[in-house]
């Protein structure tokens, strides 16, 4: 363990120098960087390099995933964007990563990760949806996946964002999102959606789970597994709990000559707009899918020309019964999401 008398400069030249035969080395980065966290990416007066940058330089990823561990948004965050002072080029961890990855492939893969979900995250976080748009048309499993020292996935942004519309766009047309995601708090989706008092996303989540659990449901009776158990079962010592799990080969019966039909597998469920997205889509006014949706001065979304027209008689919000003005604004998400959904004909 790294004791009082290792300064910064020690653990430096220790990290710098590898590994020179002392296995000790990387424990004592690690104890001194647990005590000091913010010195990971400093880097002294008169050097170039930070202890981070030479710890990947010399290709320990074991070191540099636990070290990770230690950092989280709240109370001790972390910039891995953090560079040298190269008077050439400064450089990052993954500029070395790469210049390295012919001595160490796999640290360099996991390095380009981590800056991709970096990068996604803080999108999420800015509520920058053309880049989240962008980096899920290249990678769509970006959309579970978040750096370990950050505090939400993408589907806690959106519940925070609280529009089902915007949720069920990311939901419909990429990989689907995992509701049983925790935050670092340890909350779901749902947990936020109820805490928020988010009563349409809180909806759609229930409605997701429902057809989740729906979809685990065994396809096979009860009775009928049992069958297919007797017909196959083989005598095979018993498990006992200190037993390997690894697989050793036993010796099967001769097989019968009857062949077994397997029984017809159902066909998945289509996947399908929920009536709640679908109420969203439907204008107040009209009765109608939106054709051009647009926000008013109330927040709500209407049918441009069926709000205008109301306004002529009306100075009164249709929905929240405060007074509204003439100011509109395109609501693009509800637009998009339309469009989307009727060229996947989930919408008519």
């Amino acid at each position: 363990m790294a004791n009082a008398s290792h300064t910064y400069d020690q653990i430096y030249l220790k990290v710098k120098n590898g590994f020179t035969g002392d296995s000790s080395i990387w424990d004592q980065t690690y104890e001194y960087i647990r005590l000091h966290p913010k010195d990971l990416f400093l880097i002294s007066p008169h050097r170039i390099w930070s202890i981070g940058h030479q710890i990947i330089y010399h290709g320990n990823i074991q070191l540099f995933q636990r070290i990770l561990t230690l950092y989280n948004e709240k109370e001790n965050p972390i910039d891995i964007r953090s560079t040298t002072k190269d008077t050439t080029k400064p450089k990052t961890i993954l500029d070395i990563a790469n210049e390295r990855k012919e001595y160490y492939k796999d640290q360099y893969d996991y390095i380009k990760r981590l800056f991709d979900q970096d990068k996604f995250i803080e999108a999420c976080k800015k509520e920058d949806w053309s880049t989240i748009d962008a980096m899920l048309a290249q990678d769509p499993t970006l959309i579970n996946e978040k750096p370990l020292y950050c505090s939400n996935y993408f589907i806690h942004h959106l519940i925070h964002y609280g529009d089902v519309r915007k949720f069920d766009e990311y939901n419909l047309q990429n990989n689907p999102f995992r509701l049983e995601l925790q935050n670092a708090d340890g909350k779901t989706a749902l947990d936020l959606a109820n805490e928020g008092k988010k009563k349409e996303l809180i909806e759609e989540l229930e409605r997701l789970l429902q057809m989740h659990v729906r979809e685990r449901e065994p396809t096979m009776s009860s009775q009928l597994r049992e069958d297919f158990r007797r017909d196959d079962t083989v005598d095979v010592p018993k498990e006992k709990n200190n037993q390997s799990t690894v697989p050793v080969p036993i010796s099967l019966r001769e097989p019968t000559t009857i062949l077994v039909q397997p029984p017809p597998q159902p066909s998945p469920a289509p996947i399908a707009v929920s009536p709640q997205v679908l109420k969203n889509l439907t204008c107040k006014l009209t009765k109608k899918i939106f054709v051009d949706p647009v926000k008013a001065s109330d927040g709500k979304t209407y049918e441009r020309a069926a709000i205008k027209k109301y306004l002529l008689d009306n100075r009164f919000s249709p929905e929240t019964g405060e007074q509204m003005n003439d100011e509109f604004i395109d609501d693009i998400t509800t637009r998009d999401l339309i469009s989307k959904l009727r060229q996947q004909k989930l919408l008519s």
